[in-house]
């Protein structure tokens, strides 16, 4: 017996709507992030083959890294620095922002973080 294949369109149909609204929202937020790197891209006036020559890499490389919905930090200053910029890494928590990593490409250093974890010290039992 051969089983039939659905669409997209078919599967979404039979969910509940709230589930398919949720799964809705979820892919519009992906797609988003992926298209982030493509805007910053363009918004600088650089094609995806110049991008490729300052990073020494491919144009179908710089495709697959703007296709991405995850990427890291260290690809992203890279991608950042071959547009001319610089990254900075910043926290919001209750109202304050915390920049945790500042990148200066002409330094190449990466400064100190603002935020530090506090050491614990342990106390010595007097004998």
């Amino acid at each position: 017996m051969i089983k039939r294949l659905h669409n997209l369109d078919e599967i979404l149909d039979g969910l509940e709507p709230a589930r398919r609204a949720r799964l809705e929202r979820e892919a519009a937020e992906v797609s988003a992030e992926v298209d982030a790197l493509r805007e910053l891209r363009r918004a600088c006036g650089e094609t995806q083959t110049e991008i490729a020559a300052k990073l020494h890499m491919t144009q179908a490389e710089i495709s697959r890294m703007e296709g991405r919905p995850d990427i890291f930090l260290s690809t992203l200053r890279r991608y950042v620095e071959g547009l001319g910029g610089s990254l900075d890494v910043r926290v919001e928590l209750h109202g304050r922002a915390f920049s945790l990593l500042s990148i200066n490409p002409e330094a190449e250093e990466i400064a100190e973080p603002i935020l530090r974890p506090k050491r614990q010290t342990r106390l010595k039992k007097a004998s």
